[in-house]
């Protein structure tokens, strides 16, 4: 990738992980309470507020959760594909890179790594692949893809049954980097 293109993509990135914070409730609120001090609006003070308290009770989380999981019905694994790929998408581990031998720091997001593994232990799968994410400030020294791949091989996936996308920084990237 020359140069030019390898700074457009690490913009997009830096927009694509930076910008949700600000959309987000604690951002929004953070937002709204600066410009009331700076522009001295009471209301953005009581808008502030409504968006902390709206956004933090269970009725708001269940009510989103809900609506954004509504779309997807759930699947048993016995009646799923048989496809000849899934892709399982990064994000799954969090906290410092764990040594081989160790259990990993899963973050929220990792049923789709036990998804995946299932499907393919119960042979609904042919390919397990692994996305190639890293993000250039975590510091990671491998793409998160191989620390999937070394859990679903402990776990009885074959080796043989796995692949790895090229490199990529967010969900956008992904489809691209699937192909061989």
């Amino acid at each position: 990738m020359p140069t030019g293109g390898r700074r457009y993509a690490g913009g997009m990135l830096f927009l694509n992980k930076l910008l949700p914070i600000f959309l987000l409730p604690a951002g929004l609120t953070t937002v709204l309470l600066l410009w009331a001090l700076v522009r001295r609006k009471r209301w953005a003070v009581a808008a502030a507020l409504a968006v902390l308290y709206v956004s933090s009770t269970q009725f708001a989380s269940r009510q989103l959760l809900g609506w954004l999981e509504s779309h997807y019905a759930p699947v048993r694994v016995d009646e799923a594909g048989p496809v000849e790929a899934v892709v399982v998408l990064g994000g799954i581990f969090g906290g410092p890179r764990f040594p081989e031998g160790y259990v990993p720091n899963v973050a929220d997001s990792s049923e789709r790594l036990e998804a995946g593994i299932q499907l393919q232990l119960h042979h609904r799968v042919q390919w397990l692949v692994f996305t190639g994410g890293r993000i250039p400030w975590e510091g990671r020294e491998v793409v998160e893809g191989e620390d999937s791949r070394r859990v679903a091989i402990s776990r009885g996936v074959p080796a043989d049954k796995i692949l790895i996308t090229r490199e990529v920084g967010n969900t956008w990237m992904r489809p691209a980097r699937c192909t061989t």
